[in-house]
This record gives C-alpha cells, structure tokens and sequence, in this order.
C-alpha cells in the first residue's frame, strides 16, 4: 500500500556507540543527531570520512530499509551521508558498501510540511546486530554540521486506510486584538492531525502495529509517508508525526478481520 508508517528505531535501540574520527565542536554532541530530539545539530571538525555506529547488543538484530535526514539543508561540508550493517563489529577502515546513500544532502528536494526533511531507501533486509551511518567530506572540509538522522523500517498494514487531517494550534497564545481587548487562542504555528482508519487488516500486521507503533508511543516518533496517492497526506508525502491515539476493534470475531484507529499530530522543531 501506498501510506506507510515510519519507526525508525535503530539509533534508539543502540545499546553501544562508537564514533570513528572527528571532534565535536561548539559544545554539540554527534550523539545527539542521532538519539537527540527533531532539532539536534552537531558540528565536527574533520576531514575525509567520519563513521557513526551503534551495536544493538548480543542476541539483537534488526532491518531497515530507509534513512531519513530532518533539516536536510542544515547539512554542510558533506558530499554524501550513507548507511550499512554488518554482523561483525565496525571499526574504523570497515569498507562497507552502503546500502542506502544521500549524496549532496543540503541540494537535495526536500519534503513535507515546510520543505525540512528527506527519505532515501534501500535494502538492508538481512538482520544484522550493527548499524552504522557514514559521512563523506572533501579533504579540506574542516568544519562540518549535521542535523537529525533516522533509520528504521516502513510498517504497511496492507490496505490503504480512510483518512482525514485538519491543521490545528500549535499552542495557545492570548494577543491584543485592534479593539483594545485580548483574544485567547491565537496561535502563528499551525500542525498537521491525521485520523486513520485502517478496515480488515491481518492479526499479524495488527500485532506489527502495536509492537512498532503503539507500544513506543511515549518514547518514539514517527513519519508517515506515501509512495503514490499523495493526497493522502495533502501531499505533503512525508510527515514527522507523534502518536497521540491508537485503538483496534474486532467486533466479528473473525481471523483476520481487525481494524485500526490511530490520530497522529505532526512535530516541529
């Protein structure tokens, strides 16, 4: 199906970080862009390649089939940013071959509510216990800056759902109005509320739902995204969502026979 529903946990799963080459700069933290919040930046002073990596912990594996850059355009001193994983511990000199690569990020067409974000995909199906996100800078290039970093998988529950959005309040403010007065609820920023219904959908896509989605709700974010049927997100095709409300209903009893109720709110930052 065309809407997809983005949990991209691999950073967050991390039970160990290694960062391979470069100093940060400025107090940030490389870290931060990828375990941080939506506005994360870091700055590092190198030069040639820098390689981030988490290990998920013995016993642990996962896949992941696209990374997402959030502000891409804050991404300076980069010719590309890509990703791979690997069974065998990465250490500085690895060599992989990445199997997803962004290349000119601050260039390329960015998407979604304000035109910040960016997806690529790729094929990482085989699991594997690490994880890591390689940069590329010219030789020279000694002042580097990146912002947020995700990578996960795309859940499809397997039909497309019945939807609705509205754009609604950021926050409550209270403004003088010309008459003198104050008027409540006045509000410069405005966010995306998607509401969902997703009709026989599997027991087990049902089970993926709750296990990827629901279930991280008060830690985790997410993006919706579509690949066709853009209207779907008013053609915004990529969102950076948090999960507000999330239920199932399976009132016949049936195999097979769920459906899905989720309200999604975009995030800014």
């Amino acid at each position: 199906m065309t809407l997809k529903i983005s949990y991209p946990s691999i950073f967050t799963n991390g039970v160990e970080e290694r960062i391979l080459y470069g100093t940060e700069r400025f107090g940030t933290k490389w870290a931060d862009v990828f375990n941080g919040e939506r506005a994360s930046r870091a700055y590092l002073s190198t030069a040639g390649t820098l390689t981030y990596a988490v290990d998920l912990g013995l016993g642990n594996t996962a896949t992941a089939d696209h990374m997402i850059l959030s502000h891409a355009g804050t991404y300076t001193g980069f010719t590309d940013v890509g990703a791979f994983n690997s069974n065998t511990a990465i250490n500085a000199g690895y060599g992989a071959l990445n199997a997803i690569t962004i290349s000119s990020p601050s260039a390329v067409s960015k998407v979604g509510p304000r035109g910040e974000d960016y997806i690529a995909f790729g094929a990482m199906s085989t699991p594997a216990r690490y994880y890591a996100v390689e940069f590329t800078s010219p030789p020279g290039a000694l002042d580097v800056k990146m912002g947020k970093i995700y990578l996960g998988n795309g859940l499809d529950l397997g039909r497309e759902p019945a939807y609705q959005f509205e754009r609604v309040p950021l926050a409550k403010a209270v403004a003088r109005n010309t008459g003198g007065g104050y008027d409540r609820n006045v509000s410069t920023e405005y966010v995306y509320r998607f509401q969902f219904e997703w009709e026989r959908i599997t027991d087990a896509n049902t089970q993926a739902f709750f296990d990827h989605v629901a279930e991280g709700a008060t830690r985790d974010r997410f993006f919706l995204y579509t690949t066709a049927n853009h209207h779907i997100l008013n053609n915004e095709r990529l969102v950076h969502c948090k999960l507000k409300e999330a239920r199932t209903d399976n009132s016949s009893q049936k195999s097979n026979y769920n459906t899905i109720t989720a309200e999604f709110e975009e995030i800014v930052g």
